[in-house]
């Protein structure tokens, strides 16, 4: 590195005064010199204590897990790494977060501090100066110095010079990427290919966190062979530690003991936010030990029925509630013009101390005419509900304009933050069992509440193929309505006494309740036989029309031109291309630098320049890690596809004879683009109509694997989805080549996998190409040569079709495959699961939304009227203050209620 004419001038300076001697112990020493109003806790000290650790060699893995907002990052990430310069100005430090703006505000604090504490007018002098031709917030560097910050996100690399600390904060930003396995392998990547690689013989390494899940990088870390390295400091807000049992309390603490805050919490606030967050939130990110969860923010069990009746009816026919403390209407109204007819929930809540129960629903579709007429009757039909609350969204408002003169109490109540945020805001009421619904003896509509699901053979598409139902669990990325994937938050079971199927055309009949939505298209046939969209909704499955027939004037049954359904199957649209990959992920190479291992009874040497990594042995090979998803790679794909498998380091595809030109482009791909010599060879007698292209190389077969090995087992990888349409349809045309022909209408492949199946019709979306898929049974045996063959797997044929055919139409977001049966399927046992975000799912039957337990899917009405009832009633109250229930009994009248669990 040649020196700059500051780095001249620093280095002259230092030796004519000296460099200014270290003069903090510790962290938190600095912390008090830069600001005397910081706080000094318990907890502080003791990661104090760890960090004078790592710098003077005495830990080199440490991780640190604290609840929020106490103090870890600004003392580990920001004041950490500067007291680290303060004794060494040489180091080089890389600091990584899940996102690039956060990991640039601690480079750009760390340097801010260097630059307003360098003793001018007498204030404290760091000893420390940014050279001034190297300082921007996410790489800097001491002046006169080697030592500086390089700040990246997760998604970035560290090139470069190799990093003699790496400080890792918080790699994942919230619930919805904790729960996502795409994100997870993310941060497990960037650790094992980039960091783990980055790192200088002896480098320090701290992991400071809050723990979101069981899976995160602290529970890889100390899963993997290596955990033995770690120290883990975890300090829970709570100590829960069991004497009886020798556990202790890092702060040596009492069980049951809160944490000395440093931000001021006291007890009572500790214990608010232990209710508010709920048990789930409150172990993983307070007490830092997650746990897989049973369900996502309701399970079925919390919910508590009461079975005889809180009301009485009046002569007049008004219903009034028993003594109660309060009594409210809670109204969500969906439609979207004063025109449409779309679903509009009302509901009658009651609270009798700390308990809210729901006493009364009317939940149907209804224009704006027949939703005035619905909260008058409401409204007389139990006039103790004096309040009544409307949210303030669609039309809300306008009905509150119309009603003000004939209906007292209206209120429009502005819902904050996102639906998943308010239920979760009452979720802890739901666990402790204050939220009562009547049995269903009482009120027949509450299975409506409280379920919708389907059967356990439901086949779901995820971002690793094909799952049943019945298998799904909390974490797998299933394929949305949007054509993207989102992990599952919550699984459960139940039995329902009512399922529809319905069969749409090309796709797989799917059955459910019939309350659950599907996402329909309505679709008109035109003059010219074909498809045409009208619009798009979620219908409930027992609503859901098919085509169908009239007789013409000639006497011939022909289809219809009036409106019905058509089930959609959305276009693969990933929230962003991955426009390259590096094989060290999969290859499992770890390279901090030039590295002599022993190979059985030979040694050989790996070095990294940065985009090759050379294997230095007794035949030396290379292979080129970082490799672009265009269309030439996506073909050596497809090949493998249809004609490949591996083994232990070796990966090889099985050609015929006649496709010499197949083995010529494998093996100058595998040669010019990943640096690896293959071979071609005959099988001879053992099948003189076959060669085989054969390339090894140690740990190869990791890669292929995710393509799946054998026929049957074929499959898209789960990175594909995110491919360039340049891979894709190099991807789509080799395995074309190797297992599909040419047809009139286009291109026909054929599979054992229904996983790769699938996975092409998908992937085709994408092409603006639709894949018809049937499928036949196992054929009988037949003689292959000398050989008797007996298939063992149902064969798919894959019909690549252009957009314009009868059977199916596309409105660039989502293609409809026309419903041509539906009807009643009996009864029996649905599985039920909740998505994150979208809040739906794609199944081989098509697109149906979201099913939980409670809040209740596609039902966002019942989700935002019971979350907007029961903060009024509890939630508010309580944290305002005015909310004070005394220790005496109820009111007589309510003793001999029995309250059972559902």
């Amino acid at each position: 590195m040649t020196a700059t004419i500051w780095d001249i001038a620093a280095r002259r300076a230092a030796a004519i005064y000296g460099t200014p001697t270290h003069r903090w112990t510790t962290p938190g020493q600095l912390a008090a010199a830069i600001d005397p109003s910081t706080v000094q806790t318990e907890a502080l000290d003791l990661i104090d204590e760890a960090l004078v650790d790592v710098a003077e060699g005495r830990c080199d893995r440490l991780i640190i897990t604290v609840p929020p907002q106490e103090g870890k990052s600004t003392r580990v990430t920001t004041v950490g790494p500067l007291w680290m310069l303060t004794r060494n100005p040489d180091l080089r430090i890389a600091i990584a977060c899940y996102a690039q703006d956060l990991a640039d505000e601690f480079g750009r604090n760390i340097r801010n501090h260097i630059t307003s504490n360098d003793g001018t007018d007498g204030s404290l002098d760091l000893g420390l100066r940014i050279a001034p031709d190297n300082g921007a917030a996410r790489r800097w560097r001491i002046a006169g110095r080697r030592g500086g910050v390089r700040a990246v996100g997760l998604t970035a690399g560290l090139t470069g010079k190799a990093a003699e600390a790496i400080f890792i904060d918080d790699p994942i930003a919230d619930l919805i990427q904790a729960n996502s396995t795409a994100w997870r392998e993310v941060v497990w990547g960037f650790w094992t290919a980039v960091a783990n690689t980055r790192l200088a013989p002896g480098a320090p390494v701290v992991v400071i966190l809050t723990r979101w899940h069981e899976d995160d990088l602290v529970g890889r870390l100390l899963a993997a062979e290596d955990a033995h390295r770690w120290r883990v400091i975890n300090i829970p807000a709570q100590a829960d530690h069991d004497p009886a049992k020798g556990e202790t309390d890092p702060l040596g603490r009492e069980p049951g003991e809160y944490l000395n805050s440093a931000r001021g919490r006291t007890v009572e606030q500790w214990e608010q936010i232990r209710v508010a967050v709920g048990s789930r939130v409150w172990n993983a990110l307070y007490q830092g030990r997650p746990t897989a969860p049973e369900g996502d923010l309701f399970e079925r069990g919390w919910w508590r029925e009461y079975t005889s009746p809180r009301w009485i009816v009046r002569d007049d026919g008004s219903y009034w509630a028993i003594n109660p403390d309060e009594v409210i209407q809670s109204w969500d109204m969906a439609f979207k013009d004063t025109d449409s007819s779309d679903w509009v929930v009302g509901q009658v809540w009651a609270r009798w101390g700390l308990q809210v129960y729901l006493l009364d629903q009317v939940r149907e579709r209804l224009s704006f005419v027949e939703t005035r007429k619905a909260v008058r009757r409401l409204a007389v039909k139990w006039p103790q509900a004096t309040l009544k609350l409307v949210e303030d969204k669609a039309n809300g408002t306008a009905v509150i304009n119309s009603l003000q003169r004939t209906v007292a109490g209206l209120i429009a109540e502005e819902p904050h933050g996102s639906k998943y945020a308010r239920a979760a805001a009452i979720s802890p009421f739901v666990e402790a069992g204050q939220v009562l619904l009547p049995a269903p003896e009482l009120a027949p509509w509450v299975g409506e509440f409280i379920d919708e699901c389907v059967i356990g053979s439901t086949v779901i598409i995820t971002r690793h193929g094909l799952i049943p139902a019945s298998e799904i669990k909390v974490g797998d990325e299933v394929l949305t309505h949007r054509g993207r994937f989102r992990p599952v938050t919550a699984t459960s079971v139940r039995e329902a006494p009512e399922l529809v199927t319905i069969r749409a055309k090309t796709l797989d009949p799917i059955t459910l309740t019939p309350n659950h939505p599907v996402f329909a298209m309505t679709v008109r046939r035109n003059v010219a036989g074909l498809l045409a969209p009208i619009g798009k909704e979620w219908v409930p499955a027992g609503e859901v029309s098919c085509r169908t027939a009239v007789l013409s004037a000639r006497g011939e049954i022909e289809p219809s031109h009036k409106p019905h359904h058509a089930m959609t199957f959305p276009v693969l649209d990933p929230d962003q291309e991955l426009q390259e990959i590096d094989l060290r992920a999969w290859f499992d190479i770890k390279l901090p630098e030039a590295k002599t291992e022993g190979l059985g009874r030979k040694t050989y040497a790996i070095v990294d320049d940065g985009e090759t990594i050379r294997i230095n042995s007794a035949r030396a090979q290379s292979l080129r890690y970082r490799q672009v998803l265009d269309r030439r790679f996506g073909r050596i794909c497809g090949l493998y596809l249809a004609e490949g498998s591996y083994s232990t380091g070796r990966v090889f595809w099985s050609l015929h004879k006649d496709e010499t030109e197949f083995a010529e482009e494998i093996t100058s791909f595998l040669r010019e683009r990943w640096g690896i010599n293959s071979h071609v060879a005959s099988l001879g007698k053992a099948n003189p109509n076959c060669i085989n292209v054969t390339a090894s190389l140690r740990r190869m077969e990791r890669f292929f694997a995710e393509f799946g090995r054998g026929a049957a087992n074929k499959r898209i990888p789960w990175w594909a989805w995110e491919a360039p349409a340049a891979f894709i349809e190099g991807l789509v045309s080799g395995w074309l080549d190797g297992d599909g022909h040419k047809t009139a209408q286009g291109w026909k492949g054929t599979t054992t996998s229904p996983h790769l199946a699938w996975g092409i019709r998908l992937l085709a979306t994408r092409l603006d190409k639709w894949a018809l898929l049937s499928w036949s049974e196992p054929r009988k045996p037949s003689l292959i040569g000398k050989h008797t063959v007996t298939p063992r797997h149902a064969t798919f044929s894959v019909d690549l079709l252009d957009r314009e055919k009868a059977t199916h139409v596309f409105d660039g977001e989502h293609v409809g495959l026309w419903v041509k049966e539906t009807g009643p399927a009996g009864n029996g046992t649905v599985y039920n699961f909740t998505v994150a975000e979208d809040e739906s799912y794609v199944t081989t039957g098509g697109a149906v939304h979201n099913c939980a337990s409670f809040p209740n899917g596609r039902h966002d009405d019942q989700v935002d009227g019971t979350s907007q009832a029961i903060n009024r009633l509890l939630l508010a109250p309580l944290l305002a203050g005015t909310l004070i229930v005394g220790d005496d009994e109820l009111d007589e009248e309510l003793d001999d209620y029995e309250i059972s669990p559902i």
